[in-house]
């Protein structure tokens, strides 16, 4: 998405003009897709993508100014900003209504518990209580539900002619997650205010591409469509459609407030909803009939009778197309950021028409931006906003100062390299890190322009990490010879025999540390550290893993997530990061990385016969490879693993600290508090689990747990061996650089 929208916060006269009334002008039909926000509605053309000046209507009940304020400003100022013309027209007004047929909708008790059970076996993971049920079912068809019926027709008459319309009532609002009230009693800072309207018109333009996307997605797979959900309440299951991955055929949802229509869904619609064929109408709220129709099936009995009749009157069910993740959500369906209320500004918006008592899923705790893929396109509106809207927003709530953290922002530079790179085989480039601050990285992406940095932090990582400080207490206890968990032998390499080392270690699958082993390896040990590396390698580009990365579940990687950055470039990130877990250089080293690095490295004679080396490649292509470079800053690691293929590991530490935990081998049993998450995608034999944080480590400290881990510190110089199977995880307590290898010693081993 372009930034044409970057600067946009408020409508060009804040909003004041569409408040004053603007005169009423009548929709036509014909042209291009619209949009309508229907209170309902808002409508513009657009036509291959792009906005064209003219908005088709906007209906407004005149008892609710508060909402017409909250869309003229979420909403309006794209369309606006693109030349569109906007108008508004009253809303139905329910309450005024003298319409038969809305007092049959109250369920009796029995009625009551048996669409209680009907519920539970037909969405048994979405449990609605009794007293839910009662609110919804155990009285008359409200006057809001009324008005919602006709407004909506009035959408869809007005949406007939169009390619497809975009509907949106008018509590809508294009991310999971509002400011808090920060301070009790006092309204959110303006900075705040304006931050949120402009992440809210950048989001909206973004939901346009996303629409336009998935309507043409639609139509090259022939899908004849009725209906696409741009955010809903999902109860039933989904159908998977072939070849798409955000896209499936919903099952049955409710909360029809951002959808899209298509020509023959408006004329379909109508036909469902056309109360005239009936001399006595029995009106169903809109909610539960349209859910009802195009899946088949509803909780309430009587209902579940009835439908097909209704279904009859359009001559078949709409068919009807969901984003698998919501795109929008209405206001009452948000949670407080940090469980207080909403800030002054959405307070009142918190009142629904319909349904004066909060909603039933803005009781509960539902946490901040839930699904990694629509948290980082929120996050990406935010940072087109820009660095200023970012620092805003995030003091007005803890919550929000948790969503807009460090974490977020790299994984959303990993998406933004990923999609600007277009990258297939290979792992994304990053050429510019601004120091300390993903934020800034992102916003330079997404701009190309530099803005400057948070510069180094003095102290550096290792020095305000909590976490990290505990675990330089075990390092300082095993340095004094104190014993904090089960043993780990020790030899000093000069002193230890290969018979030894094969019979003691390798067949008995014991692990082991060597002492003073870099001069077996490398004439120049001292060309291996980090300010030796950086004139060595310079801008030439390096595998950084990112093993924190929440979208490796929901994209089907199956391995953990790559960054490339020149090597200056990550000793800069290094220099100045504020990651809690940080990028972890781990690169092949080749032959030319090593005539770059140290001509003279060789494998120390311990490991001289590597059987694996002569194994048949994979296709993961995983054997052959002449071990790695590892490079990373205080508290870097690798998280709780045990290596695949049944390989060995071997670990030599050029320069700094680290602190390593052993856990044996156990087919039933992982290392303590850890819950191993498979990676799929390989053979049966070499599976591979990816755990928490090696940080977690600093929990166990002081626990039983502790005395079951065996702990080695591993100091320049020394190396580390590590059997086939063995769980392991190890965290840098300095600055470190090292090479490692995995392999097998003993033929079929």
């Amino acid at each position: 998405m372009s930034g044409e929208y970057a600067n946009l916060g408020r409508p060009r006269d804040g909003g004041e003009r569409f408040m004053a009334g603007a005169p009423v002008q009548s929709a036509k039909g014909g042209g291009g897709p619209r949009v309508l926000v229907t209170w309902r509605s808002i409508g513009a053309n657009c036509m291959c993508g792009q906005w064209v000046a003219a908005v088709w209507w906007v209906i407004n009940l005149e008892k609710r100014p508060d909402r017409r304020r909250w869309m003229c400003r979420s909403c309006l100022p794209a369309f606006q900003e693109a030349g569109a013309q906007i108008s508004f027209v009253p809303a139905v007004n329910g309450e005024e209504l003298d319409l038969d047929g809305a007092a049959w909708w109250s369920l009796s008790e029995e009625q009551l518990e048996e669409t209680e059970r009907r519920w539970t076996k037909m969405f048994p993971e979405e449990p609605l209580p009794r007293e839910e049920l009662r609110r919804f079912y155990g009285r008359p068809v409200s006057g809001g539900e009324k008005g919602v019926f006709f407004s909506h027709r009035a959408a869809w008459t007005a949406a007939k002619g169009a390619p497809f319309t975009l509907i949106l009532e008018d509590d809508v609002v294009p991310m999971s997650f509002l400011p808090g009230h920060h301070v009790p009693g006092r309204d959110l800072e303006d900075q705040a205010m304006e931050s949120i309207f402009q992440v809210c018109c950048l989001r909206w333009a973004s939901l346009w591409s996303a629409l336009v996307e998935a309507t043409n997605a639609l139509e090259a797979r022939a899908i004849d469509w009725h209906l696409l959900l741009l955010g809903r309440h999902k109860f039933g299951a989904d159908t998977p459609i072939d070849g798409e991955h955000d896209l499936v055929m919903a099952g049955f949802s409710t909360c029809l407030h951002a959808y899209c229509v298509s020509a023959r869904g408006a004329e379909l619609l109508l036909q469902l909803t056309d109360l005239k064929p009936d001399p006595g109408p029995q009106l169903i709220p809109i909610d539960d009939l349209l859910p009802g129709i195009w899946s088949g099936q509803h909780p309430r009995r009587d209902l579940d009778e009835l439908l097909p009749t209704w279904s009859d009157r359009g001559r078949g069910r709409p068919s009807v197309v969901a984003f698998r993740e919501d795109l929008a959500w209405q206001l009452e369906s948000l949670s407080a950021a940090d469980g207080e209320v909403l800030g002054q500004l959405f307070r009142s918006l918190m009142r629904s028409d319909i349904d004066v008592g909060s909603g039933w899923r803005a009781a509960g705790d539902t946490s901040l931006m839930e699904h990694p893929l629509t948290r980082l396109e929120c996050l990406r509106a935010v940072a087109m906003a820009g660095a200023e809207a970012s620092e805003a927003l995030k003091r007005t709530s803890r919550s929000l100062q948790s969503a807009l953290d460090e974490i977020s922002w790299r994984q959303l530079a990993l998406a933004l390299l990923q999609e600007q790179q277009n990258c297939k085989e290979e792992d994304p480039l990053l050429e510019h890190y601004v120091p300390g601050c993903w934020m800034l990285t992102c916003i330079y992406l997404l701009s190309g322009r530099h803005l400057g940095g948070a510069g180094p932090r003095p102290d550096g990582v290792s020095r305000t990490c909590p976490a990290l400080a505990r675990l330089g207490g075990v390092a300082d206890a095993l340095q004094r010879g104190e014993q904090v968990g089960m043993c780990v032998d020790e030899r000093q390499m000069e002193s230890l025999s290969l018979g030894e080392f094969r019979r003691s270690f390798e067949s008995e699958g014991r692990p082991l540390l060597v002492k003073a082993a870099a001069p077996a390896a490398s004439q120049q040990p001292e060309r291996w550290h980090v300010q030796t590396l950086q004139r060595s390698l310079q801008r030439r580009p390096c595998r950084c893993h990112i093993q924190d990365d929440a979208l490796a579940l929901t994209s089907g990687r199956t391995k953990l997530s790559v960054i490339r950055m020149p090597f200056e470039e990550y000793v800069r990130y290094m220099d100045s990061h504020q990651d809690s877990e940080p990028l972890y250089l781990f690169q092949e080293f080749e032959e030319d990385l090593r005539e770059a690095v140290d001509s003279s490295f060789h494998v120390p004679e311990l490991f001289c016969e590597d059987f694996f080396l002569d194994a048949q490649e994979t296709p993961e292509g995983f054997t052959g490879l002449a071990g790695w470079l590892l490079v990373g800053p205080a508290s870097s690691g690798s998280r709780w693993h045990f290596d695949p293929w049944g390989t060995a590991a071997w670990n030599l530490l050029f320069e700094g600290q680290k602190l390593w935990a052993f856990f044996p081998p156990s087919e039933h049993q992982a290392p303590p508090y850890v819950e191993a998450q498979l990676l799929g995608g390989l053979s049966e034999a070499s599976h591979f689990y990816a755990a928490p944080p090696v940080l977690t480590l600093a929990d166990l400290i002081g626990t039983p747990a502790a005395a079951t881990l065996r702990w080695v510190l591993q100091e320049s110089g020394d190396l580390v061996f590590i059997p086939s199977g063995w769980w392991h995880c190890t965290v840098s307590l300095t600055q470190t650089s090292a090479y490692t290898r995995t392999g097998s010693q003993l033929p079929g081993g």
